[in-house]
């Protein structure tokens, strides 16, 4: 599903996956995971003119995420083609899922906490 603009629920929350044990195999700790977010850089835009003009849906505001270019050095399988061009140029807008770093910034704080205590 994709969604132009906003999208809501009924209530709070987040959408659900799947992810009961017995459907896993291969399964490892996280390693590392402070060296990893610190590769993140996380940055606060402004959507341009042509794209909002594209997109009726954004609001001109300031929006949190990440350069999809940039998150791809760290989780490479989280960037993807949207299967929208910008006008001259041959490269497909590419777009994120910021889930996985969610996950490892869980770990991260983990590793923290561990620090922290040991000192």
């Amino acid at each position: 599903m994709e969604v132009n603009g906003t999208a809501s629920k009924t209530t709070a929350g987040d959408w659900a996956a799947n992810s009961d044990r017995r459907i896993k195999t291969d399964i490892v700790n996280i390693d590392g995971a402070l060296e990893t977010i610190m590769q993140l850089r996380p940055v606060k835009f402004k959507y341009t003119d042509e794209w909002m003009e594209r997109n009726p849906g954004i609001e001109s505001k300031y929006y949190y995420n990440f350069i999809a270019q940039e998150y791809r050095e760290v989780f490479p399988e989280s960037v993807k083609g949207s299967g929208e061009y910008i006008e001259g140029d041959q490269d497909e807008v590419l777009q994120i899922d910021t889930y996985h770093a969610q996950v490892v910034a869980i770990k991260a704080i983990q590793e923290q906490q561990l620090e922290i205590e040991r000192l």
